[in-house]
């Protein structure tokens, strides 16, 4: 039973793992492709950088696809009522739990591996490569007529040029110690350093304000020149950094041990800030099974969908608790280990409470009673019958409509719930960092909604058609759907060499005969414009239209399908 139970598991974890690291992948790579193109990149990083980032997003998936793989185990084991079994035979829980829990325990040990030392290596190289990457898009030639912005500490504006030399030029700088220079020039020829780092000009009638060095009060001078040679640096951070330039890129062991130089530069409290918190997540996925089996067992079946959500509510709330616990213990707030030990002892006292609540009657426990009532609140949801989007005269494909409606926008919430999630999680430190509360944290989710909104819509109109044809056939809806004599598909072919039956043809002979005849146009624009009101011109006659392609047998084939 044991192998069974584990086989049946990991059959949908690794489906799960897989879809959601290329979903991530995918919305990374858009992100990327813009970052590469806007600065100009070689396009040849984007394979590299992607791969780099394959262990962090392993990592992030580990936990939602052992949750979602147990709920899916569960769910199949109370259809087939083979939970209920194990019951009548006296076997209690826990005993049924103990697979899965050592099952979580794998999980977990490939989240340690994962996080403390392929993580590490991975973003490191991705930061690495990435600098690379961008440093070889701002080291390409330079464009006159630009505002060009290589780095946060240098802006130039470069107006289009005069054969060799570019009329008017404009230089922002600032130095390592914040002085700040401005130059203003009627000319100027730009190049670059035989190194390919630095960007070189010969300067002509122009003036120069800068800060001055010698004031204390922040003042300022200025000179005009007739003749100015100056550079300027044009690199990111250097690509070739040794690994290690934050607590992120330390493998678990050099966590352990960081050795009194990255103690000192990192800073202790980041460093165990770190190592405990990765072990803290990784040590609250073998007590799912302990929360999702008492909580499935406690709801009648086919109502399953309130049990998912408090479970995974409460499993949400524990890896954020654990999120938040390292943020805070990074910047010396609260101390990381005893802070990362509350949570995930806070966990487990839910867990065992829940598990303890129903060991007796399960299906009878006292959380039976709130999970109905929960999942009375949500029956528009999970039965069909309530949602269906009626027409007069067009009951069943209005139904489908509705249907696939439904889970296109479900799918899209969920999406955009993950992306938000996601990238709240990656900036959890810089929002500390900042002094960010709650409404803070709130508002930039909301700000970022409609970016994530479009991220998502694409692949949830593909996810929501399928979701929701995959619960028509398990539900027998689309058996009765054929029994009705309706046909999911029907192909009506042409007979061939007989475009007199294509009704696109017949359109086309219209706009010949009566837009196009004898008529030579000037240039490939005026046709183009004139087709557009020819069939603007028939768009505003429907009547028009219908009497050149309605014709009997195309309208009788469309009902017969329909």
């Amino acid at each position: 039973m044991d192998f069974y139970l584990v086989r049946t598991l990991f059959a949908p974890f690794l489906l799960i793992e897989l879809g959601m690291i290329l979903l991530l992948e995918l919305e990374r790579a858009l992100r990327l492709i813009y970052e590469l193109s806007l600065a100009g990149a070689d396009i040849t990083y984007f394979v590299p950088l992607l791969l780099r980032l394959a262990p962090y997003f392993v990592n992030l998936a580990l936990p939602p696809a052992f949750f979602l793989a147990l709920t899916i185990l569960l769910a199949r084991l109370d259809e087939r009522l083979e939970l209920q079994a194990m019951l009548a035979i006296g076997m209690p829980i826990g005993r049924i739990a103990l697979p899965l829990v050592a099952a979580g325990l794998v999980v977990s040990v490939l989240s340690v591996a994962t996080s403390g030392w392929l993580e590490p290596y991975g973003r490191y190289d991705f930061r690495r490569l990435k600098v690379e990457a961008l440093n070889s898009g701002r080291t390409a030639r330079l464009a006159p007529g630009a505002y060009f912005t290589p780095s946060p500490n240098l802006a130039i504006s470069i107006a289009p040029s005069d054969k060799d030399m570019s009329r008017g030029v404009f230089v922002w700088h600032r130095d390592a110690n914040g002085r700040q220079q401005t130059i203003a020039a009627q000319a100027a020829v730009l190049g670059q350093s035989s190194d390919g780092q630095r960007i070189e000009m010969a300067l002509r009638n122009g003036t120069v304000i800068a800060d001055d060095p010698r004031s204390g009060h922040g003042g300022a001078h200025s000179f005009e020149f007739q003749q100015f040679t100056s550079s300027f640096p044009m690199l990111l951070d250097n690509a070739d950094w040794q690994r290690g330039r934050d607590e992120r890129e330390l493998t678990t062991p050099e966590l352990f041990a960081p050795g009194p130089e990255r103690s000192a530069r990192l800073g202790r409290d980041a460093i165990d800030a770190e190592l405990y918190g990765r072990l803290g997540k990784a040590a609250l996925i073998p007590l799912l099974p302990l929360l999702v089996l008492p909580l499935t067992m406690a709801v009648r079946r086919a109502r399953r969908l309130p049990t998912a959500m408090v479970a995974g509510v409460l499993f949400i709330l524990a890896l954020y608790a654990v999120n938040t616990v390292r943020q805070a213990a990074a910047v010396g707030k609260i101390a990381a280990l005893p802070s990362v030990m509350l949570v995930v002892a806070v966990f487990s006292l839910i867990e065992i409470g829940v598990i303890l609540a129903g060991r007796s009657l399960p299906s009878h426990s006292p959380m039976s009673d709130l999970l109905d009532r929960l999942d009375h609140l949500m029956k528009g949801v999970t039965r069909p019958g309530r949602m269906q989007l009626a027409l007069p005269g067009h009951l069943v494909v209005s139904y489908l409509w509705g249907r696939v409606l439904l889970w296109t926008i479900i799918s899209g919430v969920a999406l955009v719930a993950m992306l938000e999630m996601g990238e709240i999680f990656l900036l959890g430190d810089a929002f500390v960092r900042r002094g960010m509360g709650l409404i803070d944290v709130i508002r930039y989710g909301w700000l970022r909604f409609p970016a994530q909104a479009l991220q998502a819509l694409p692949i949830a109109a593909m996810i929501g058609p399928v979701v929701a044809f995959l619960l028509l056939v398990r539900n027998r809806e689309m058996m009765i759907i054929r029994l009705m004599g309706i046909s999911p598909l029907r192909l009506l072919f042409l007979p061939p060499y007989s475009p007199e039956l294509n009704p696109q043809e017949h359109l086309w002979d219209e706009l010949r005969e009566k837009y196009f005849h004898n008529r030579v146009f000037d240039s490939i624009d005026a046709l183009e414009d004139h087709l557009v009101a020819a069939l603007l011109n028939l768009e505003n006659a429907p009547a028009r239209v219908k009497g050149i392609t309605a014709w009997d047998w195309i309208i009788n084939a469309m009902s017969i399908a329909n």
